[in-house]
C-alpha cells in the first residue's frame, strides 16, 4: 500500500532513486501474487 502523496513528492536530491523505486513497483505489480494499492 502506498500513499498517493508519495507519488507527488519531488525528490530533488536523487530523482533517479525515486524513478528506480517506482519502476520496481511497476514490475512487481505485474506478478500474479502482488497487488499495489494507492491511498489518498
Amino acid at each position: 500500500m502506498l500513499h498517493e502523496a508519495a507519488l507527488h513528492h519531488r525528490f530533488t536530491v536523487r530523482p533517479v532513486t525515486m524513478r528506480e523505486q517506482l519502476r520496481r513497483l511497476l514490475d512487481a505489480s505485474e506478478l500474479p501474487n502482488v497487488t499495489v494499492q494507492l491511498m489518498h
